[in-house]
């Protein structure tokens, strides 16, 4: 497994809050190529709240919306495709050395 030299949180509330920088964003991360970067909700926290649902829907739905912004900021950084979702599949894009983004 390749070990990251640097990893990365990037506050979802930062990033939702600035998405038209996600370029210059993903510039910075790609400095410290290959890095690990976690992602949050941010702004759509507002979506998840905006539900009348039990605490475990919105537990699943707020991770769906950190792996939105991971493939979002993932895609302009043309990091690895897959946004991992379990210890597993971190391994497997671990191994393949390239920049991995994942919601967190």
């Amino acid at each position: 497994m390749k070990n990251y030299d640097k990893v990365f949180a990037v506050g979802g509330s930062i990033y939702t809050a600035n998405l038209e920088k996600t370029p210059e964003i993903a510039e910075a991360l790609q400095n410290h190529s290959p890095v690990a970067v976690v992602v949050g909700a941010g702004k759509l926290k507002e979506n998840i709240n905006a539900v009348n649902a039990s605490e475990g829907d919105k537990d699943l739905i707020g991770i769906q919306a950190t792996r939105l912004n991971a493939k979002t900021l993932g895609t302009q950084m043309d990091a690895h495709p897959k946004i991992p979702e379990t210890a597993e599949e971190i391994k497997e894009v671990a191994q393949t050395g390239e920049d991995m983004v994942m919601g967190g």
